[in-house]
């Protein structure tokens, strides 16, 4: 799917207003530090963030899922829910937040 979006970076708000964000690269993570947060940080004067690296997960992929235990599940599907705010359908049939979706790890005993 060439018009698939594949998200890198990732943001949390944390403070006056929890929020999740997910962008393509870098560029687009900084662009929205220095024109959407200002903004926000001025109605919400106890608002910070914390930036991370995610792991480009694309259609098709197996990941796991915060808060889901061990489980593996598919991506099935993505939906957009707002500017930067995008969410993964799961296997199981539910939407998953990106942000909250990794590559799962090969545990070897």
């Amino acid at each position: 799917m060439s018009d698939e979006k594949i998200f890198t970076k990732g943001l949390l708000t944390k403070g006056d207003m929890l929020a999740s964000y997910c962008f393509e690269n870098e560029e687009k993570r900084n662009e929205w530090i220095s024109c959407i947060y200002p903004s926000l940080q001025e109605k919400y004067p106890d608002l910070s963030y914390y930036i991370f690296d995610l792991d480009g997960l694309e259609i098709g992929d197996e990941c796991i899922v915060d808060g889901e235990g061990a489980d593996i599940f598919t991506i099935e599907g993505m939906k957009k829910y707002s500017d930067d705010r995008y969410g993964f359908l799961m296997s199981s049939g539910w939407w998953e937040e990106v942000v909250k979706c990794h590559k799962p790890i090969d545990y070897k005993f």
